[in-house]
């Protein structure tokens, strides 16, 4: 299938997670308070390896403001094959990696390119009011099905630092919800910039797996 059923410039869908409202959408202008609020949490903060410390609004103003460029622009391409490749050509991740409870912004997970093998890598950040409901696990397979279906992604990395294992039950987790035949495992060291929880370098658990779409969804 060469074209989407709808690549409208602002996306939603809805993720089930008993007894709450959450959804997994594209950006939105009026989002960086929110994004400034959650990523201010040290608890969230010092887990993201690229996100700076001390994170300030203006840092989200300025991040906010290129991701809804780039994701203006590649919901606009009409077909798979078009936005599979401007996608890795622009180097941000997929559009739709705002996770919402009602209309409020309280994360994100997103897919980037990770390297020249049309690779991508999720990563992804959540509220601490907002975890242990397994909404992290039903984003990912929710997006991951988004990204094959709409951007021809076929092939996922992952990692998890070893002092973070509800990360790596998360990985495992939507590993089992989407992994397609076997999954790479492997290790690699983490540097980590000044300031975070962990100083210097520490040792992180990597996956790297394949996903397919939905029947009708080739490119």
């Amino acid at each position: 299938m060469a074209e989407s059923l709808n690549m409208a410039l602002s996306q939603s869908i809805k993720l089930d997670i008993p007894g709450g409202e959450y959804f997994l959408t594209t950006f939105e202008e009026h989002d960086a308070e929110a994004m400034h609020e959650v990523l201010a949490i040290d608890s969230v903060s010092d887990r993201l390896i690229r996100i700076p410390k001390p994170y300030t609004l203006e840092d989200a103003k300025s991040w906010l403001s290129s991701n809804l460029a780039s994701q203006k622009e590649l919901l606009a391409i009409p077909t798979v094959s078009e936005r599979h490749a401007a996608f890795f050509k622009q180097g941000n991740s997929i559009p739709v990696k705002a996770i919402r409870h009602k209309d409020k912004f309280i994360g994100s997970i997103s897919l980037a390119p990770h390297s020249t093998e049309t690779v991508v890598e999720m990563g992804y950040y959540l509220h601490p009011d907002h975890q242990g409901k397994r909404i992290m696990r039903e984003a990912g397979k929710k997006l991951l099905r988004y990204a094959a279906n709409e951007f021809g992604i076929r092939k996922v990395f992952c990692s998890a630092d070893d002092g973070n294992p509800l990360s790596a039950k998360v990985i495992r987790g939507v590993l089992k919800d989407t992994a397609v035949g076997d999954v790479e495992t492997g290790r690699k060291i983490l540097v980590w910039p000044v300031g975070k929880r962990v100083e210097g370098e520490s040792w992180s658990s990597t996956w790297l797996w394949n996903i397919e779409p939905e029947e009708g969804y080739e490119f």
